[in-house]
């Protein structure tokens, strides 16, 4: 079903988002970003970020509304 397919896709998106922030951000005390990253690539992860909390914040609702 299409709806299997795109879960597993965001779960793939989630662990994307997990290794870029932990490459790239300053949780792991590294002050700035490296070379390479543009706008571009920040705009994705948090649009596909806010895209998977409001499907999980609107199944929630679905669910124990």
């Amino acid at each position: 079903m299409g709806v299997a397919k795109t879960l597993s896709g965001m779960s793939n998106l989630i662990t994307g988002i997990a290794e870029m922030r932990n490459k790239v951000g300053s949780g792991h005390g590294t002050p700035t970003a490296p070379k390479g990253i543009q706008e571009s690539h920040v705009l994705l992860v948090i649009d596909s970020a806010h895209t998977i909390t409001r499907f999980v914040t609107s199944r929630l609702n679905e669910l124990f509304a």
